[in-house]
């Protein structure tokens, strides 16, 4: 995830953490995600999200933003 570039004067992650506090989402862990890092790790994978990462996921989730708005962020 590209957290360190700028836009505007204020940083991506800042961006991310505003907007979610504006929707009023959170992160919540659900048995999906559990799921997910079992499938992970079994086919060897190495793949740990961050808070930011998981702000996306939970604001997609709460349809706050879309597949499209969230895919430039973990290029």
């Amino acid at each position: 995830m590209k957290t360190d570039e700028s836009i505007s004067g204020s940083t991506i992650k800042s961006q991310i953490v505003d907007l979610a506090e504006r929707a009023g989402v959170r992160y919540q862990r659900l048995p999906d995600d559990e799921l997910a890092e079992v499938v992970t790790r079994l086919s060897d994978g190495d793949v740990v999200a961050d808070e930011i990462e998981d702000l996306v996921v939970a604001m997609k989730r709460a349809d706050a933003i879309n597949g499209g708005a969230a895919g430039p962020i973990f290029e």
